[in-house]
């Protein structure tokens, strides 16, 4: 991991297409960055990321179940039938 000290103004470059300037410094409230990237690369906060990720694993898990799901209603509507 990269370790850099910026001061308010000061910039740092990921490669061609992204930049990011250190907006504002203040002890108690952290930092505000401001970052530019190109519209195709995602953007998010930690915190954000690890939700996302989170709603996509529970998305697919649950479409997995679908068909499981399915069949198990069917066995439970056809034994309702006899």
């Amino acid at each position: 991991m990269l370790h850099l000290v910026r001061r308010v103004g000061e910039v740092i470059r990921i490669g061609k297409s992204v930049t990011v300037s250190i907006k504002y410094i203040h002890d108690d409230a952290g930092v505000k960055l401001g970052i530019e990237a190109p519209h195709h690369l995602a953007v998010h906060r930690g915190e954000v990321y690890a939700r996302l990720q989170d709603a996509r694993v529970t998305k697919s898990i649950n479409a997995q179940e679908i068909p499981v799901i399915q069949r198990r209603r069917s066995k439970l509507l056809s034994r309702s039938d006899d």
